[in-house]
């Protein structure tokens, strides 16, 4: 049978951090509020799973990009941030890889900032939102404009050269001026990468059950144009190309690990409810706090091939798929083309043993005539337009087979 890993190959490393001071009025990820005995069982847990890992990966895989998210890692106390340093570490990690926490204002002060300087951490993605004061306190945050100034520069002056920052539109209350006014300040600021999302009602969110009831006041179709167009004309004048539909970024300063999960390469996770994509399959931890508990001290099977994998994980995981062809071909389309580059025909016909136009030439067709598809001057790459990238989401639907 086949050995488990025959090729050396880069791995991606996720690390979920689910623990927040408090939940945020549009939050949907799997996060919640924690007491310091929950948080050392959890990292407890963390490690147990990271060496389960360690001996699948070790002399197989190495890590190329680790990234810490949440939650909110830096709700961990400075001690707390050392013990997950010290379980990533059971990895065997490149020299120059890129590795990632993400960070809340109002959760960084100077022991913090040391303690994932010593992790090994050289990128921090920083969650501001809004610069208005009265949008932070509407979306639930914690933190005011100046805590995250404060935080800023915490940063910069500990030698961080590679931040990101968070920013929503379609907050609710917001205008088209307090955007822009949000956004200048975080050009003036001149960090090296900035994400700019739209506000999506989820389920299950304060947001949403206020918008149920009638009663949440969020930006116009026209408005929300208007923000998104003001993006991109202000941060392409101060040097900021966007290689994804929500993210820009200085030369060179791509997220990697991003870019691992919108390439369709694997990629591993750890802690609660993490979703791995590894040899084939998609998979992911229990959601559930005891349930996670109780799995990752269960002793690993002495694993030598991947069919031996494929059983172990089964039993440690929620949910199990093994990628079909059909399920990889979907995927390809579907993170590639929120790439702005779009996606590769050759690349399309090395991966899958079938050209590009013989599963999806109908309907590239139909996108190329309507100017919401297009192609580069040698017919090799597609991509959305900007028309295209203003109906993304019905677009992308349509690549399913």
């Amino acid at each position: 049978s086949r050995g488990l890993g025959d090729v050396y190959k880069r791995q991606a490393l996720y690390v979920h951090i689910p623990f927040c001071v408090k939940k945020c009025n549009y939050c949907d990820f799997l996060s919640f509020s924690a007491d310091e005995s929950i948080k050392r069982a959890y990292l407890e847990a963390l490690h147990r799973e990271a060496l389960y890992w360690q001996k699948i990966l070790c002399g197989r895989y190495r890590i190329g990009t680790v990234f810490i998210g949440g939650g909110t890692p830096t709700c961990l106390s400075a001690l707390e941030l050392k013990l997950l340093g010290d379980i990533i570490k059971q990895f065997d990690i490149d020299d120059n890889a890129e590795f990632t926490i993400e960070a809340n204002p109002g959760t960084l002060d100077e022991e913090k900032i040391c303690a994932i300087r010593k992790m090994g951490v050289n990128r921090v993605s920083l969650g501001l939102q809004s610069s208005i004061d009265e949008e932070l306190k509407l979306l639930g945050r914690i933190h005011t404009y100046n805590e995250f100034l404060e935080s800023y520069h915490l940063l910069r002056d500990a030698g961080f050269d590679n931040i990101n920052i968070d920013l929503m539109s379609d907050i609710p209350k917001q205008s088209f001026e307090s955007y822009k006014k949000t956004l200048e300040r975080v050009v003036s600021l001149k960090p090296e990468h900035i994400s700019s999302y739209s506000l999506i009602l989820e389920p299950g969110t304060v947001f949403y059950k206020m918008h149920e009831d009638g009663v949440l006041d969020i930006a116009d179709e026209d408005t929300d144009r208007q923000m998104y167009s003001y993006t991109k004309k202000i941060l392409e004048e101060n040097g900021y190309h966007r290689y994804e539909i929500s993210n820009y970024c200085k030369k060179d300063r791509e997220c990697k690990h991003n870019l691992v999960y919108w390439t369709l390469e694997d990629y591993i996770g750890i802690g609660l409810g993490a979703s791995s994509c590894f040899e084939g399959a998609r998979f992911s931890n229990y959601s559930d706090l005891e349930k996670y508990f109780e799995i990752t001290k269960e002793p690993g099977l002495q694993i030598k091939n991947i069919d031996d994998f494929d059983g172990d994980i089964k039993k440690r995981t929620e949910t199990y798929e093994k990628l079909t062809p059909k399920a990889k071909m979907e995927e390809f389309m579907f993170v590639g083309l929120r790439k702005c580059i779009g996606v590769s025909k050759t690349e399309f016909k090395n991966r899958f043993d079938y050209s590009i136009d013989e599963i999806y030439g109908d309907v590239i067709d139909k996108f190329i005539k309507n100017n919401l598809l297009s192609e580069n001057d040698n017919s090799d790459r597609i991509y959305l337009t900007d028309k295209g990238i203003d109906l993304s989401n019905y677009i992308l639907s349509e690549f399913l087979l």
